[in-house]
């Protein structure tokens, strides 16, 4: 990871001072994890810009201060760089880069103490606010929740710092911390993203996988723009203050490569400004052993004899003199924490502060260069993989790849400002709640957490059981979630209080691998995997039903019909048993099928039943290149991520034997498992959820990510206006007319649709608008006389933007009151009016019915006479 900070002058002289000093701290390099170079601000008549750097290197950590290798680097007081050691990009030498700083699968819910059963889950604050906020999904994005296998990247924040960039896995999930929503990019890397970094202007996003190759999006946008490959993995990327340039990490070298720009069409979008290495100024290092040095530059012993020497002002004259800088270590510190090593680090220079993660999940602030501990706190159980901070320095990130969990830290007034985390391990279930908004997960390590899909959020997590949960279910009405687990119990918990009130338990201690409850929400039913038994329980007296048996296998799946007669159960024996549970008959109808059953389910009229079987399919096919064969093998097939410089995952593989995971260790190499467990389709019909080995993945066809400026341009004025609402297009006036958010101008094309194109307008209508056309509506509902024409305006934009503002309640709850409180103003209008001339009103119907009777008896009059 690299961070910059720019200072005054220009950009040539720039590349062209830090280029030469090359082989100074080459060496060093070798032995340190991560560099971090600070500069004071330059005002010397053609002064060099300066750029701040910290770059991760990727060595065998030192092990103690004593150690013969550290005393090598301390005891280098001073170093110079030769006339004739070759410039960085001409020597063919290759070295170690970079180290990668992992990061967490964000995302996530936490766990803070709720009573003695659920543990609520910290949304984003903003302050102390806790406003409600959505997460926007696109037609073809997939919505990445938990438990993900997320092995590198780092967290970035937005230049703002209201919110927090993280890696999840292949793809990048924004996480917005004042309006309390997260999304994730639809756009995904080959592989797991290893580095990412953000424009100062936020315009551009670049995310470089492991294997060097790298995606250039459009932030606001989310469309990959460019694909581009650097050939060799980057452990860190970085722009420049001025986002004209792009530092990465290539190897032992830096490369500066020109930022693509979209207003000079180009051949090649990325240009390759220069290779380099070295500084020039004051430098930190911190090692992984925990010891942090000062580096400063020493004046010439030529430079010492002139006191009164002119200040250099040529570009060429202070080049050459940087290339003949001595250097020595000027100041020695050491952070004193036993037993732990340093993983990773960023240094905020406005303020000075130095932020140390350490491999127990502990980190550490420390003002520079004075070294003095600001704060230290215990945030995770596992080691942080990753740190950021935002540009006022208030805000601290933190990621811990192993828990999955992400953290938002102000430090100053020592509150969490976002607290999120995964599951542990496998996510083996999913289900809907009745109202399509919240979901509900389960996981091998036995926790079931419920997120807010709108937000993307955990907002409550349940840990009681003590195995891994197999199966959830929501009640009818959406505030009972039920869990089955290996532990042998089924628990029911209120989503109100946050806590479990029922544990039903079977006769005979069985695991529960399947789960079902009844419509109406009085009866849940459970299938177990060792005794092949269905047992079924009333949930207001916690009383066990009735025991259900024919099956001789595993009963895998439950379900339900809609009407609630019939429980249809699937086992492993190939057969499907349709139970009439309510009945008083105790007849049970098999069906026999050609393999296992995997899972059942009800159309919704309840005529049909599905089953899924397995089709018994041993693996995949090996697709291998022959070019690749060497003596060991093909290199597809072989293992190299032994080859890491981190201690503790290095030491973890090893520790790990063959049996303790589903593949077998025995084989030369080991990847990882891409499954699927649970799939479920939300109740509206508009989206499913997926619960993988990647995470929670939600597909939605509810356009909600999509992107219209809203900035004024140079065709946006209220004449404009005027000449589309001459030329009768009344869409693109209401839309310009938003966007220059003139009230006057909006209520005029607001009042110049006609009545019959209401309908077709709202139609067209961007979502990003619908906020500002409801409080239009609401507005002209307040004083325009023209009652039944704003009605037939609400009535449209409720029929056409009625889910989203029902999926997005907390965003809009603004507009929203505006609205009601109209509508409930009028309404009090008609019935005040009603109420006051409710006698007049009799009259009238009495004098209607009376004049009604008399027209009846004179046509019965009329009759008789004829007939007479």
């Amino acid at each position: 990871m690299l961070r910059a900070s720019r200072g005054t002058g220009s950009p040539k002289a720039l590349w062209g001072g830090i280029a030469a000093v090359t082989a100074g701290l080459a060496g060093f390099w070798y032995y340190q994890k991560s560099i971090q170079v600070s500069k004071e601000e330059d005002v010397r008549p053609g002064a060099i810009p300066t750029w701040e750097y910290r770059l991760q290197q990727q060595q065998d950590p030192v092990t103690h201060p004593n150690d013969p290798l550290a005393q090598r680097v301390s005891g280098a007081e001073h170093v110079s760089r030769p006339k004739d050691v070759p410039l960085p990009g001409s020597d063919s030498s290759q070295g170690k880069g970079g180290s990668a700083v992992l990061t967490a699968a964000h995302g996530k819910g936490s766990e803070q103490s709720q009573g003695s059963s659920g543990h609520v889950d910290q949304p984003p604050q903003m302050g102390r606010t806790n406003d409600q906020g959505d997460a926007a999904y696109s037609k073809n994005s997939e919505y990445t929740d938990s438990n993900n296998k997320t092995k590198q990247g780092n967290i970035v924040f937005t230049p703002d710092g209201n919110s927090v960039l993280s890696p999840v896995g292949n793809r990048v999930s924004v996480f917005d911390l004042v309006n309390n929503k997260s999304r994730t990019f639809p756009f995904e890397n080959r592989k797991n993203i290893a580095a990412i970094a953000l424009s100062p202007d936020s315009n551009v996003l670049v995310s470089v996988d492991e294997d060097g190759r790298a995606l250039l999006v459009n932030f606001r946008r989310g469309v990959v723009m460019h694909h581009f490959n650097f050939h060799k993995p980057v452990k860190a990327i970085k722009f420049s203050p001025d986002g004209k340039y792009i530092a990465v990490t290539h190897d032992s070298h830096v490369q500066v490569w020109r930022t693509p720009n979209h207003l000079i069409r180009e051949f090649a979008p990325f240009d390759l400004h220069r290779t380099y290495t070295g500084h020039h100024d004051e430098i930190y290092t911190v090692s992984r052993d925990g010891a942090v040095f000062t580096w400063r530059a020493k004046p010439s012993e030529a430079g010492s004899d002139s006191d009164d020497s002119e200040p250099v002002a040529s570009t060429s004259a202070i080049a050459d003199s940087i290339a003949h800088t001595r250097w020595g270590v000027h100041k020695r510190n050491y952070f004193h924490q036993p037993g732990t090593r340093v993983v990773c680090s960023t240094f905020h220079r406005p303020s000075g502060l130095l932020i140390i993660g350490f491999s127990t999940g502990v980190f550490g602030l420390w003002e520079m260069p004075s070294f003095s501990n600001l704060h230290t706190l215990s945030i995770s159980q596992e080691k942080i993989s990753s740190v950021a901070v935002n540009a006022s320095g208030e805000w601290l990130a933190f990621g811990a790849a192993r828990l999955g969990q992400l953290l938002v830290w102000e430090w100053q007034s020592q509150s969490y400002v976002l607290k999120q985390q995964g599951h542990f391990s496998t996510m083996n279930t999913v289900a809907y709640a009745p109202d399509g908004v919240n979901l509900a997960t389960g996981g091998e390590d036995g926790k079931v957490k419920v997120w807010n899909s709108t937000s993307g959020f955990c907002f409550v997590t349940f840990s009681e059981h003590s195995a891994p949960i197999s199966s959830v279910e929501f009640a009818k009405q959406g505030q009972v979630l039920f869990s089955a687990s290996l532990d042998g119990t089924v628990r029911a918990a209120d989503l109100i209080r946050y806590r479990v009130f029922r544990t039903f338990t079977s006769p005979t201690p069985a695991q529960f691998a399947s789960l079902a409850v009844d419509p109406s929400g009085e009866a849940v039913a459970a299938g177990s995997q060792d005794n092949f038994e269905i047992c079924l329980w009333s949930v207001q007296t916690g009383k066990l039903l009735d025991v259900l048996a024919g099956h001789t296998a595993p009963v895998c799946a439950l379900a339900f019909s809609p009407t609630g007669n019939l429980l249809a159960s699937g086992s492993w024996d190939r057969t499907v048993r349709l139970w009439n549970v309510f009945g008083r008959s105790r007849a049970v109808e098999p069906f026999q099928l050609s393999s296992d059953v995997l899972s059942v389910a009800f159309r919704p009229d309840g005529n049909e039943l599905a089953t899924s079987e397995n089709l018994k399919l041993d693996g995949t096919q090996d697709m291998l290149d022959s070019r690749r064969v060497t003596e060991a093998g093909n290199i597809d097939l072989i293992d190299t991520r032994g080859d890491d410089s981190d201690v503790e995952e290095r030491r973890q593989r090893d520790d790990e034997l063959p049996g303790a995971k589903r593949a077998d260790l025995a084989r030369r190499r080991v990847r990882e498992e891409v499954r699927t467990t649970c799939v479920r389709f939300a109740p509206t019909g508009r989206a499913w959820a997926a619960s993988t080995t990647e995470g929670l993945l939600i597909y939605s066809l509810d356009e909600t990510a999509a992107f219209d400026p809203v900035d004024l341009a140079i065709d946006v004025t209220p004449q404009s206006v005027l000449e589309l609402l001459a030329k009768r297009s009344w869409l693109p006036a209401l839309i310009t007319a938003f966007r220059l958010n003139e009230r006057a101008l909006v209520h005029r094309v607001f009042s110049a649709v006609p009545r019959d194109d209401i309908r077709l307008v709202v139609r067209g209508v961007p979502q990003v608008y619908v906020g500002a056309l409801v409080r239009c509506v609401a507005e002209a509902l307040e004083g325009s006389p023209r009652v039944e024409f704003v009605m037939v305006w609400v009535k449209a934009v409720l029929s056409t933007h009625g889910r989203y503002l029902r999926d997005r309640a907390g965003e809009n709850a603004s507009v929203l009151r505006a609205l009601q409180k109209a509508l409930g103003e009028f309404e009090n209008l008609i019935v005040k009016m009603c109420e006051e001339n409710n006698a007049t009103l009799a009259f009238l119907v009495d004098q209607m019915k009376l004049k009604q009777t008399i027209a009846d008896h004179d046509s019965a009059d009329v009759v008789m006479m004829q007939e007479a």
